[in-house]
């Protein structure tokens, strides 16, 4: 078995990605990695560092941290490779996302870890969202919308969680899972955890992104999660 980590988000995604490569023979998960932005949170997620510490916990997987400093493209890349040469150092030979269409950010991924001799890895390629989407609530998952886009989203649905109920109400011309960055969640309950995850929810904020690569500013919806 290929030793691997999870490139760990906190949300629904990756806890389908890491159930589902949890059954595949060809890979052992030894542990998560996460990046967390200047204020300690997951970004876009808005998930604080504090929150996912217990996640991981109720997961039991020992837990990689990486710190962007300047926020920008070029730290991430560069905390990156240096992650990338720890893990060829202690024998990891993949890596496991958990994207599921985008050509684009698999082929950044697999260009990135060009010439590491690790490997991406990712168990929820090509399966259509809506699948996705029915697998995720069928298995027992339970994960809370904490970053919606507030062009698509009124303030309602964030905060609320995954479950039939919710999938009913999205719009019709979006990906159901969210796949273009319509929303982001966090995932506290389900097969790859050992206990359920207990937080507590705040305010509701309406906050602007910075777009990518120079692109327009985003505006979203987002929940205080403690």
């Amino acid at each position: 078995m290929k030793k691997a980590v999870m490139c760990w988000s906190g949300g629904k995604d990756s806890a389908m990605a890491l159930h589902k490569v949890m059954q595949d023979q060809s890979y052992k998960i030894i542990a998560l990695l996460t990046t967390f932005n200047q204020q300690h949170q997951v970004p876009m997620h808005q998930i604080p560092e504090s929150l996912m510490q217990q996640q991981v916990e109720a997961i039991g997987l020992p837990w990689y941290k990486v710190y962007l400093d300047e926020g920008d493209n070029a730290d991430y890349e560069k905390k990156m490779q240096e992650q990338f040469l720890t893990f060829r150092q202690e024998g990891i030979s993949a890596m496991v996302f958990g994207d599921i269409f985008l050509e684009d950010i698999r082929a950044y991924r697999e260009s990135k870890l060009e010439g590491t001799g690790i490997s991406a890895v990712f168990p929820l390629w090509g399966i259509p969202s809506d699948t996705l989407l029915d697998y995720f609530v069928k298995q027992g998952f339970r994960s809370i919308i904490c970053c919606m886009d507030a062009s698509l989203f009124d303030s309602s649905l964030i905060g609320t969680e995954i479950n039939s109920q919710f999938i009913r109400q999205l719009p019709q011309d979006i990906d159901p899972c969210g796949e273009n960055g319509e929303y982001h969640s966090f995932c506290f309950s389900g097969p790859v955890f050992h206990r359920e995850v207990v937080f507590t929810s705040g305010e509701i904020c309406r906050l602007v992104f910075d777009g990518m690569n120079g692109g327009p500013a985003n505006t979203f919806w987002t929940i205080e999660l403690i």
